[in-house]
């Protein structure tokens, strides 16, 4: 199955190389919030840790989590569409375990992969993949491997405000379907609202270096676990999360920001094995990006 996938692969990146068509960008259509604003960096490291809280075994839960990725390039006219490469990194360390049977270490590291068509109505449509490895550090190998596809419709009304709908099939996840919908609307060039599941969030551009944020987000990540002594397939992190954040760009090239907030309804969970429950607890994290 999987040199299926990587065959699969080879032939869609050979295609995409060797493909000189007709652009599907129409170059009059009206510019979407959703697609066209830039508001994350090109490069961005996030070190998040979340405090010690109590389970429901009666003992501390903590973790320290890592999340880094790099868009590789963009590229128009693409096979009708444009297509946009990224890579994804994130790794959890689980700090106090809370008496829970937990490897110490988990990896997400996947290549992200996003076709956009535009057609002449201010409709797209946008397909994802993310091949990669999601899983516990020890023991990677081809169990360890996963390929999320997502896909999305997008509206824009007018240069203010776009809708997104779709969904995100997981297969091997707990959450095989997640939903993903929302509106993205910016009234002005100093506040962004994205009300959108799974993540919201606001910002506001107080001065040409200086934004503050506000964010909420249902996070359900799960990790393959294919050395498992226990023979369990996978375990689930799942959490709300609310933070407040500021950012400073210091150059063009450089922006930095701290983000307070707090993580709750947590879950630990097994396809086999059983649940644990995991009281709020603060949460910090710090920031840096720019292009590197």
């Amino acid at each position: 199955m999987i040199k299926r996938w990587i065959v699969c692969g080879l032939l869609l990146a050979q295609g995409v190389l060797a493909q000189q068509s007709a652009s599907s960008w129409n170059q009059g259509a009206t510019r979407c919030p959703f697609l066209d604003e830039r508001v994350d960096p090109v490069c961005s490291l996030k070190l998040t840790y979340l405090l010690p809280a109590n389970t429901d075994l009666d003992s501390d839960f903590s973790m320290l989590e890592l999340d880094a990725d790099a868009e590789l390039y963009y590229i128009h006219d693409i096979l009708l569409g444009d297509l946009d490469l990224r890579l994804d990194l994130s790794t959890d360390f689980p700090l106090n375990r809370g008496d829970v049977d937990l490897p110490s270490q988990f990896l997400m590291f996947a290549m992200d992969g996003r076709w956009t068509w535009r057609y002449v109505n201010d409709t797209a449509f946008q397909w994802r993949l993310a091949p990669g490895f999601y899983s516990q550090v020890e023991g990677l190998s081809d169990d360890s491997i996963a390929m999320p596809v997502t896909f999305l419709g997008i509206k824009t009304f007018d240069p203010t405000w776009s809708a997104v709908a779709g969904l995100s099939l997981r297969f091997g996840f707990k959450h095989v379907v997640m939903p993903m919908a929302g509106v993205v609307w910016m009234p002005s060039d100093q506040i962004r609202v994205e009300a959108m599941l799974p993540t919201s969030r606001a910002i506001i551009y107080l001065m040409p270096s200086w934004a503050v944020h506000a964010g909420a987000s249902w996070e359900s990540v799960t990790y393959l676990l294919p050395d498992d002594s226990l023979q369990r397939e996978h375990v689930t992190f799942e959490d709300v999360r609310l933070s407040i954040g500021v950012t400073h760009e210091i150059s063009n090239e450089l922006r930095i920001g701290v983000e307070l907030g707090r993580v709750a309804n947590r879950t630990i969970s097994f396809e086999r094995g059983g649940h644990t429950s995991v009281e709020s607890a603060p949460l910090l994290s710090i920031q840096i990006g720019g292009a590197f």
